[in-house]
């Protein structure tokens, strides 16, 4: 992706936005967690998850960093990536703490509803099947439903605008 956008993205958290990058054959690069916690870093500046990144938690890579040493040769300075959660925050990994290998049963960082906007949150509680749930059970819905979600040609993420605080703005 490119650098100004990643840098606009992890500027902050959009927990919508990572919804729908993680739809079921999405065209992003994932990645996994190897290591068996790791406490969440945004190298961009931006807000960091107050949770840890747990072993096999399913990752999107935003792009990679490759440290320029100058032609000298450091032992253990390797690679790094900038990743998104499924909560919508950035995180910056160390090459050695993600792998490409799917694990059988990838985990998600937890998606906070209550910092859904409140349109996302009508559409989901609009929908039969979640109307009767709790927060809990509501959200592993949608977790179930957006793995088997396939993009569709007329949803697209809310446009970039610099003339909003936020950054983000709902398409009209």
């Amino acid at each position: 992706m490119p650098r100004a956008f990643v840098k606009r993205l992890c500027a902050g958290a959009h927990p919508e936005l990572a919804l729908y990058f993680f739809a079921k054959d999405s065209p992003w690069t994932r990645m996994y967690v190897s290591a068996r916690q790791v406490e969440p870093f945004n190298g961009m500046g931006g807000p960091s998850s107050d949770k840890n990144l747990e072993f096999d938690e399913e990752l999107l890579v935003l792009s990679e960093n490759t440290p320029n040493l100058g032609g000298m040769t450091v032992s253990g300075v390797g690679n790094s990536y900038d990743v998104l959660r499924w909560d919508g925050t950035c995180a910056t990994l160390q090459a050695g703490e993600v792998r490409a290998q799917r694990p059988p049963s990838p985990k998600h960082a937890n998606i906070d509803w209550k910092r859904l906007d409140e349109g996302v949150r009508d559409a989901l509680s609009a929908d039969d099947k979640m109307r009767f749930l709790s927060e809990p059970q509501a959200m592993a819905l949608l977790r179930l439903w957006l793995a088997a979600r396939r993009p569709v040609a007329s949803t697209t993420p809310a446009p970039f605008d610099e003339r909003t605080s936020a950054g983000w703005t709902a398409a009209r």
